[in-house]
Formats: C-alpha cells, sequence, structure tokens
C-alpha cells in the first residue's frame, strides 16, 4: 500500500504538473470465450501497449460479483518490481481490486506485454465486463520526469459461449367472460436454458395491443372484450431467442345485479379512420334517473356527433351537455317520465358516439363536469343506488413512419460556446396523431434531450457537432 501512498502524495503536492503529448500508454483486458456451464478457472489477462520510460502507474479493476467469482490474480510479470495489490476480502467483495508501481528510474515494455492475469469462475448471466474504473485507486500513469503520461483503456468481456437457444413453453388459450379490460392471472411461461435463466418479455396483438420486453409474466395484465394474441420471446446469456404464442379471449358478460353501463366500441381503427362506440345498459331496471360525464384526450379521438339516441328512455339532444367535446368532455343527464322509473333489456344501446381516429385512445366515464349517479324508482322519493361503468379502449395499429425534415447545416462564427437559433425541424408529421420528437448532438458538443422537440437555444461548442432530431 506504500506505492499507493507515494503516487497519490506526489500527486497532492504537485510533482507531475504537466501531461505529456506521448503516444498515449493503453491499458487492456482481454475478451475471453469460457462455456457458459463450466466451473473451472479460466484467466483474463490485463496487457499494456505503449509502455516507455514509465515510473509509476496504478488502477482498480471491476467485475459483475453477480457473473464471475474471483479466485486469484497470477504472478506478475518479472520486470515489475515493488507493486501493491488490494485483493482483501472487501475488496474483492465489491467486485475490484487495485494496483500501484512505482520504479523512479523509468521502464520500458514491449507492445503487448501481459502485466499479470486474474483468474475467474463464471457464475452465470449475460456477459460480463471486467473494466478500469478510477474507484478506489483512480487510474493514472507517469514518466520518469515525473509527468503524468495520457493513457487509454481497453475493457475486457467474459463471454459465455452458448449455442443452444433457451426453451420456452406458453400456457393453454385462455377463454374467459367480462363486462369491459379483465385481469387474467395464471400465464406465466416455463423458461429453460443451458446457461442459466434466460430474460423473456411479451407483447400482445389484437383488441388487446401491448408490448413489456422486460417483463417476464403477463399474468394480471388487462384484456379487452375480444380476441388477443400473446407472444412471449426469451434470449439467453448467449443472444438466442426463442418465442411462442396463445390467445387470450375475454368474451361479453355481466355478473353483477347494479345497474352497468359499458362504452363498447364496435370496431378497431387504423388511423385517420371513424370508430363508434355504443353505450350500452344492463339491470336498467325502475331507474329514475341517471347522469354521468364522459372524457378522452382530443389529441387521439376527434368527437364526431352522438347518435343513435334510445326511443323508449326519451334520450335526446336535450339530454347532452356538447359544448366540451372539443377538449374532449361530454355530459349525459336524464330523468324518467314516471318516479317510479324505467326499465329496458339488458344490453340496450342508450346512445352512440363516434369519433375521428388519430391514435390509440380511451374513452372513459368519470365525474367531471357532472358527476355519476343514478336514481332507483323502487322507492319514493327515489334513492341514489350503485352504478357501475366500463370505458372503452380504441387499440391503433400504425406501421406508417412519420416524416422528419431537418434544416439546412448552418455555420456560427462566435469566441466561445454560444447558442445557435432557429434550428427547429422544419416539418414533423404523421398519419396518427402527433408524434414526440427528440434530439441528440455529438462531436465537439455532446448531449441527449429525448422529451425536447426543439434545439434551438441549446449551446454548442467550438467546431464541428452534429445534431440529430
Amino acid at each position: 500500500m506504500r506505492n499507493i501512498f507515494l503516487i497519490l502524495f506526489l500527486l497532492a503536492a504537485g510533482f507531475f504538473t504537466t501531461e505529456t503529448s506521448a503516444q498515449a500508454v493503453i491499458l487492456r483486458a482481454d475478451t475471453v470465450d469460457v462455456p457458459c456451464i463450466s466451473t473451472d478457472t479460466f484467466l483474463v489477462p490485463i496487457r499494456v501497449d505503449n509502455f516507455t520510460n514509465v515510473s509509476g502507474l496504478q488502477f482498480t479493476l471491476q467485475w459483475d460479483s453477480l457473473r464471475l467469482d474471483y479466485a486469484y490474480v497470477t504472478e506478475l510479470h518479472p520486470q515489475f518490481f515493488g507493486v501493491g495489490f488490494d485483493t482483501s476480502a472487501a475488496t474483492i467483495a465489491l467486485g475490484k481490486l487495485t494496483f500501484a508501481w512505482t520504479d523512479l528510474a523509468g521502464l520500458s515494455m514491449p507492445s503487448n506485454t501481459v502485466l499479470f492475469k486474474i483468474a475467474f469462475r463464471r457464475i452465470g448471466g449475460p456477459p460480463a465486463p471486467v473494466s478500469f474504473v478510477d474507484d478506489p485507486t483512480s487510474i493514472a500513469v507517469f514518466d520518469n520526469q515525473f509527468d503524468q503520461l495520457q493513457h487509454e483503456i481497453k475493457n475486457g468481456l467474459v463471454k459465455p459461449i452458448d449455442d443452444l437457444g433457451p426453451t420456452i413453453t406458453c400456457p393453454a388459450s385462455v377463454v374467459t367472460g367480462g363486462s369491459g379490460p379483465t385481469a387474467i392471472p395464471n400465464i406465466a411461461p416455463i423458461l429453460s436454458d443451458n446457461c442459466g435463466t434466460p430474460n423473456a418479455g411479451w407483447s400482445s396483438v389484437g383488441v388487446t395491443v401491448a408490448d413489456f420486453p422486460n417483463d417476464p409474466d403477463a399474468s394480471g395484465a388487462l384484456f379487452n372484450i375480444g380476441f388477443s394474441t400473446v407472444t412471449y420471446k426469451t434470449t439467453d446469456s448467449g443472444g438466442n431467442t426463442s418465442t411462442c404464442s396463445f390467445d387470450v379471449l375475454v368474451e361479453f358478460s355481466v355478473t353483477t345485479t347494479d345497474l352497468t353501463l359499458i362504452a363498447n366500441p364496435n370496431n378497431l381503427a387504423s388511423c385517420g379512420e371513424t370508430v363508434t362506440i355504443d353505450v350500452l345498459a344492463f339491470n336498467f331496471d325502475s331507474i329514475a334517473g341517471l347522469q354521468f360525464s364522459m372524457e378522452w384526450l382530443p389529441a387521439d379521438l376527434e368527437f364526431v356527433s352522438i347518435t343513435n339516441t334510445n326511443v323508449p328512455l326519451n334520450i335526446g339532444p336535450g339530454n347532452f351537455f356538447t359544448d366540451s367535446t372539443g377538449v374532449g368532455l361530454l355530459s349525459f343527464a336524464w330523468t324518467g317520465s314516471s318516479t317510479s322509473g324505467a326499465s329496458v333489456p339488458a344490453g340496450e344501446v342508450l346512445f352512440t358516439l363516434t369519433y375521428n381516429v388519430l391514435g390509440s385512445g380511451n374513452v372513459n366515464f368519470g365525474n367531471n363536469p357532472t358527476q355519476a349517479l343514478a336514481f332507483t324508482g323502487t322507492v319514493f322519493p327515489p334513492e341514489e343506488t350503485t352504478l357501475i361503468t366500463f370505458g372503452a379502449t380504441i387499440s391503433v395499429t400504425d406501421t406508417v413512419a412519420p416524416t422528419l425534415t431537418c434544416p439546412a447545416d448552418i455555420t456560427v462564427i462566435a469566441p466561445g460556446a454560444t447558442a445557435v437559433q432557429g434550428i427547429a425541424p422544419l416539418s414533423v408529421d404523421d398519419n396518427c396523431a402527433a408524434p414526440l420528437v427528440g434530439w441528440s448532438v455529438s462531436g465537439v458538443t455532446i448531449g441527449s434531450f429525448p422529451n425536447d422537440p426543439d434545439a434551438s437555444g441549446g449551446l454548442f461548442n467550438l467546431g464541428a457537432s452534429t445534431v440529430i432530431y
């Protein structure tokens, strides 16, 4: 440990005040391929290149202790004397070891010299990096004039050899009933692989559109009324993949005896098409009064009209407040002609809503601006009764990419970092709703702003930068 303190002290004292422009010393950990199911130890060489007149070297090596089990380090190259290793249990437990060496006379070694080798056993999981890091011992290289040398690092990787794909077995197809989006339990797949537990995710198409690439179990997910196909995809540590699929059919059913309203879309739609949503009533027995609001995002669904109003209940234009449909709100209020209430058959349509589809969206029942209430006429005066509601989900499959036009290249003359104006995209268009736009920059200016649609006003350094929207 004395050698580590020597280098750190010299740094603190300011002896190494300049950085030479010589060719950078390269610290390199090898990339090795090992059998994924082997428990034997293997060696990762630690090498140096461009090692000329070097008097001091220190660094920390780091690895993932959940994937690699440290065994030992081999003998150091015989030309290196006075080395300090920290391979104490506390440091190894962090997945790290430290190295420090000094020779004030200076040492030169040919490129590709193996400094030492570190032995591991593979535990499992995906490829595991072996990296040079600055904590707890920072990376530093010095020459025999006590000048700090430039350095480069090339991290290594332990790659499991795995030519066999994982196996995955899906559950049987599911048929169940529901009066709206329904949680489906116990639909996890069975996974296995010769190299440990593989990663898995799932997606769904049909009336339920979903994509969860990092969720290995769809159990408990909500599925819309109708037919959906679920696909699981699994990936093992060697990058091999396997898939399986099964179907989920949610058939419409109402199991409660309470008044139930369901917004039921009549069809799936593509962007730009029109969709109709029937508001259906179940257990509409001796109902004396009914009111509620409906809401949606106007960026996804553009309100068109209300049609097909229920004649036996005398529902008409006067029962609706439509002044706020432009902001995604609609109110309905109805009172029966008799205090004893009115009844309609199960599944009766109260009215039909029509929308232009701009993107996937929902139409939900709500309490703004009109609170959702129902009154029964089985007593006098009528009393409030339970009201259950289920909204509608419009799922859109959009396979057409948005279009984007960037401004022309721009040259700015400035004394230093400068805010550049007028570099917003010239146009952004899509067949569906307005797409999300962000930007990144590389070159002498580096940054990423995935939710900022306009780079105008950003600070750019002197030199060439490339902006990507």
